[in-house]
């Protein structure tokens, strides 16, 4: 498989607009490339808070910022066991006034067929980075064409203490990848998800079923000027079957909100992902309780594993049903949707993970009560009894921006606070 390596010199501007470059490559070998590129543009997407967070650190002023750099290199090597699949390690420096600061995020992208015979690789790649003494979480989306070895990189900075709110920071570098042609080609192979239909409330916490009651719902947020919540999980007890439902509550208009107030005229948030997880600590004398297993899918039970395009309808149909939901409404909202899910599992701790890929666009802000994960609970003993529990729910966003003349685009990736929630249930 082909291991590609690059690294380039760039100049950051405090400007919005898309990366443009020239770049020279030259051939060492049939598997293996070096390009060198100079003057070439980095927009910072999100300007205020980039000031906020840099330029008052140091002894520069912002209109000093056009001869501040970046420098990059990266590996792309094709997953072995899945064609569709690479693997990217992306190194850079930031250059802000006369400090230096190193980031490396590395993962999974996924490949995407062109009309034109030629496949995109995109996705969100992550590390963690040090910048003024503040650790940051660093999400980068990662674009690339197989024809070409440019890339495009979107780089978001969101602080990792969670009790630190500071503003996601958001900059860009490298080649113009996802042009109007791409992404049109992208958005027609599109299925969008709309769960309006799902609403069982106009406001507020609404039971599902009356076997379900509620527990909790605990919240949490992006930062101090985002508009809103980020998330907000809903737990609800079966009193029947001892069922627990976690539900993601999302808010992907609230992060359009940030990037409107960015500049950005007509920002489009969708889910990229999100992990629900439940824990029963082992060693406590007064739980009898244990997790059987999850609702949603059979093949989930006390296991490990990944299951690619997964029917959201087949995953969710069941679930929705037991919680009230109509199945020919969510055979109309779901029917096409696709995702892949990640899972592990013991009696004492269970998380699952759904994931999004470019071409399924789901939006779950009009279901009030969220999309809920359901696990099924086990007891040693007839008696009824309190166990503690903790439940916890982690979300990311995916933001398309184009650029002002619509001849440029770029997705942006966003994370809400993770929300950790620990209750006693009574079993």
């Amino acid at each position: 498989f082909m291991k590609k390596k690059m690294k380039k010199i760039i100049a950051i501007v405090l400007t919005a607009t898309m990366v443009m470059g020239v770049s020279i490559p030259a051939f060492a070998n049939d598997s293996t490339f070096y390009m060198e590129s100079v003057d070439s543009t980095v927009g910072i997407v999100t300007p205020y808070a980039f000031q906020n967070a840099f330029v008052s650190k140091t002894s520069k002023n912002i209109g000093n910022m056009t001869i501040e750099q970046v420098s990059y290199d990266y590996t792309f090597v094709q997953d072995e066991e899945d064609a569709e699949k690479a693997n990217v390690s992306l190194s850079f420096i930031m250059f802000i006034g006369s400090q230096e600061y190193p980031v490396n995020v590395s993962g999974q992208v996924n490949a995407y067929s062109l009309s034109s015979g030629d496949i995109l690789w995109e996705g969100p790649i992550e590390g963690t980075a040090i910048i003024n003494g503040q650790k940051y979480d660093v999400l980068t989306g990662f674009s690339k064409l197989d024809s070409s070895s440019s890339i495009q990189a979107s780089v978001t900075l969101q602080a990792s203490d969670e009790e630190i709110l500071s503003d996601p920071i958001v900059f860009t570098f490298g080649d113009t990848v996802l042009t109007k042609e791409i992404h049109d080609d992208i958005m027609s192979q599109a299925t969008v998800a709309d769960m309006s239909d799902l609403e069982t409330g106009d406001e507020g916490i609404v039971p599902y079923a009356n076997s379900f009651t509620y527990v909790a719902s605990p919240t949490a947020y992006f930062s101090n000027s985002v508009t809103g919540l980020a998330q907000q999980a809903y737990i609800q007890k079966d009193s029947i079957s001892d069922e627990l439902s976690v539900a993601i509550k999302t808010y992907c208009n609230n992060v359009n909100t940030y990037y409107s107030n960015a500049g950005y005229t007509y920002p489009v948030t969708f889910i990229d992902s999100f992990n629900v997880n439940l824990s029963i600590p082992s060693g406590q004398g007064y739980s009898h309780a244990y997790i059987a297993g999850v609702r949603n899918d059979s093949r989930l039970n006390n296991n490990s594993g990944s299951l690619s395009s997964v029917s959201m309808y087949a995953f969710f149909c069941d679930v929705l049903n037991a919680l009230g939901v109509p199945t020919n409404t969510v055979s109309n909202v779901l029917g096409s949707l696709k995702g892949s899910v990640n899972y592990s599992g013991s009696t004492n701790y269970y998380n699952v993970g759904v994931s999004f890929g470019i071409t399924q666009l789901a939006n779950f802000d009009t279901l009030s009560n969220g999309i809920p994960i359901v696990f099924q609970i086990g007891v040693t003993s007839d008696y009824a009894g309190n166990t503690r529990m903790t439940f916890g729910t982690s979300l990311r966003y995916r933001t398309q921006l184009g650029d002002s003349s619509g001849t440029s685009y770029q997705w942006v990736y966003t994370s809400a606070k993770d929300i950790s929630y620990t209750t006693t249930v009574t079993i």
